[in-house]
């Protein structure tokens, strides 16, 4: 079962979650918190650019970090 973690919420529009092929949430946990922690002491803090236009503006760091793990932002299905 994959992981499913969400990214934001606003609105009517569908949430997006970072998902990983046989993921756990503590496997989603552990790599969010390695990931910040990464990125607050690399003092890196822009912005996301390589998203769909209404996707959740995370820092740019935080999601190379988290796809270098294995993990993909992906749109909630209805």
């Amino acid at each position: 079962m994959a992981a499913l973690a969400t990214l934001a919420v606003s609105g009517c529009q569908k949430p997006w979650v970072w998902t990983k092929a046989g993921a756990t949430q503590q496997d989603y946990d552990t790599d969010l918190f390695n990931c910040e922690k990464q990125r607050h002491e690399s003092g890196f803090s822009g912005l996301a650019s390589n998203r769909p236009p209404e996707a959740p503006r995370r820092s740019r760091y935080l999601d190379n970090c988290m796809a270098t793990r294995g993990w993909g932002p992906t749109r909630v299905a209805e």
